[in-house]
């Protein structure tokens, strides 16, 4: 839910883009004090193409099944767009890095218009900002180019390292390694909404780069979703499962180099517990990031032999340009901290709409 104040800068906004874009003839009526909830849409016909034509009249919004009036409606892709990338930079993602720094420059590059602003986080066992919101291309260029995976350090580990036997190891050495492929996914996806998103009223979407999983958050998984929901931020995935069996070599290497003697096991006796990557994978993951995504009105796009970053990048790119932003004001019965289900729908047209299933009240 959004006061007075994101409204009117919602509107400013769209006027400074110098884009002409005509308010909706009800917006003079409404009153300073007036509350507003922002629901993000996009529509697709059956086949997938977008709907680009829609007006105000052709939606219908419930919450909590009652109708509710909409109070703003735009169809602008030149509403300035606060974008932060959060990048999953902990072991699991490490052969696709390359990848994601490339697509990701290329994309702000080709997508982010010069009223839009741009923002890039790390995140494994910390979450670090790598350049706050700013419309610098180098800025944001170079905290791509800082991107990578952290350093293992086990100084500190000793012995037990060997494995007593496949699948076992000492309970200090695991400790130590799940810290350092730790992936804090939900504190990321939490300070980004809180601290940055909601502080840049207008419209604000993050792109996970991420396989879903999350370990060492102080943050929940429905914390991460609430702070989106209450800074009206979209949320998109690119996930990408590798095999972590595949970066046990490094890990091993990085036993060897930082634990001492007792941590050169040989090969194949230093594993990470399979039940502890499946209980992961089980848990995490897609499923993960479908919820934060349809939470918030965005989508998972999944990177394959037939489906790169960059392609997926473009897809989203169209998706934001084909944005539809209705406002309501909440009802005044709302908890102030309670959640509320909307419900979105067509009348006198055809499609499937994404959208936010609901919203915390404030």
């Amino acid at each position: 839910m959004l006061f007075s104040r994101i409204f009117a800068a919602c509107i400013l906004s769209s006027l400074a883009g110098g884009l002409g874009a005509q308010q909706p003839p009800d917006v003079a009526t409404i009153a300073v004090s007036a509350r507003l909830v922002v629901v993000p849409a996009v529509v697709r016909y059956k086949h997938g193409a977008l709907v680009n034509d829609l007006t105000r009249d052709n939606f219908v919004l419930k919450v909590d099944g009652k109708p509710q009036p909409l109070r703003y409606f735009d169809h602008d892709a030149d509403v300035p767009l606060t974008l932060g990338l959060l990048i999953d930079t902990s072991m699991s993602q490490v052969a696709i890095l390359d990848d994601e720094r490339t697509a990701s420059t290329a994309f702000l590059n080709k997508m982010i218009a010069p009223a839009d602003q741009s923002f890039v986080m790390e995140f494994d066992n910390a979450v670090r900002l790598l350049a706050d919101v700013t419309a610098s291309r180098p800025a944001l260029d170079q905290a791509l180019r800082q991107i990578d995976t952290p350093h293992p350090d086990f100084s500190g580990v000793s012995g037990g390292a060997r494995a007593a036997r496949p699948g076992m190891m000492n309970p200090a050495v695991r400790d130590a390694i799940l810290a350092v492929v730790g992936t804090k996914l939900f504190d990321a996806v939490d300070y980004a909404a809180r601290n940055i998103s909601a502080k840049h009223p207008g419209r604000n979407a993050l792109i996970l780069l991420t396989d879903g999983g999350d370990h060492g958050s102080a943050k929940t998984l429905e914390q991460s979703v609430a702070a989106a929901q209450r800074s009206d931020t979209v949320i998109y995935a690119i996930y990408y499962q590798a095999e972590f069996g595949a970066n046990r070599d490094a890990l091993r290497d990085a036993l060897r180099s930082h634990a001492g003697s007792a941590a050169a096991a040989p090969a194949g006796e230093i594993v990470v517990p399979a039940s502890t990557v499946q209980s992961r994978k089980r848990i995490d993951g897609r499923k993960t990031l479908e919820h934060l995504c349809v939470e918030t009105g965005g989508k998972v796009f999944e990177v394959s032999s037939k489906q790169s970053v960059a392609d997926i990048y473009a897809k989203i790119a169209e998706e934001l340009r084909a944005q539809y932003r209705l406002g309501f004001s909440p009802p005044e019965q709302a908890g102030a901290a309670s959640y509320h289900r909307v419900t979105l729908t067509l009348s006198g047209a055809k499609g499937t709409i994404q959208t936010r299933d609901g919203y915390y009240a404030r």
